[in-house]
């Protein structure tokens, strides 16, 4: 199991851990668990996703995210390093966390440009990112409610959680923010510098 330090601004000390049929929590730690095999088909078909990064991928990751998620946040920068050596990374959007995150939610995946959107609202995560969507399109409801079904199916009762294929082919899951160093690892990539003084918690 890795482990993280969390952010200790008070920012992030107003988030805190909300249920969906149980317990999903949002965190830094991280443990890391092989899944079941079937598990990367199910992410393929049934998961509605937003991509950024490399058009032609050397590698993808799943990432089950909420738009309001600091340490999302943190994935998010942490991997765009490695889009440059072909990293994609599938963000399947959920809203669990806050009262304005299936309107963030459902903004970005019913956006004419659901990855420029997505990439919009990271960039300006500090101020609150983009404006939830008032009244969602029922598509991007639906959406919305079959990524949180499936993150159930799957196990996933955190924000992120990693989903990605080992060098043997076996799909590993991660959930919390992983550490720096072992990005390069999960992501079969040669390792990128990141000097986000933000991150570096995170080494």
């Amino acid at each position: 199991m890795w482990r993280g330090r969390p952010r200790t601004s008070s920012r992030r000390s107003l988030f805190t851990a909300l249920a969906v049929a149980g317990t999903v929590l949002l965190y830094a730690a991280t443990a890391n668990a092989q899944a079941k095999p079937e598990t990367w088909s199910l992410l393929e078909e049934k998961a509605h996703w937003v991509a950024t990064g490399a058009e032609d991928p050397e590698r993808i990751i799943y990432v089950f995210s909420d738009p309001n998620c600091p340490y999302c946040h943190d994935l998010w920068k942490a991997t765009r390093p490695y889009y440059q050596e072909g990293l994609q990374v599938r963000h399947i959007l959920v809203g669990i966390l806050r009262p304005s995150s299936p309107g963030k939610a459902a903004a970005i995946l019913g956006a004419d440009d659901p990855a420029r959107t997505l990439n919009e609202h990271e960039r300006n995560y500090e101020d609150g990112g983009i404006e939830p969507a008032d009244n969602p399109d029922p598509e991007a409801r639906s959406q919305l409610e079959t990524n949180r079904q499936l993150m159930q199916e799957l196990g996933a009762r955190a924000t992120p959680t990693l989903f990605y294929r080992d060098g043997d082919g076996s799909v590993q899951r991660i959930a919390g923010m992983p550490p720096l160093e072992a990005l390069p690892d999960i992501l079969r990539l040669p390792e990128q510098p990141i000097e986000d003084p933000d991150l570096q918690q995170y080494l």
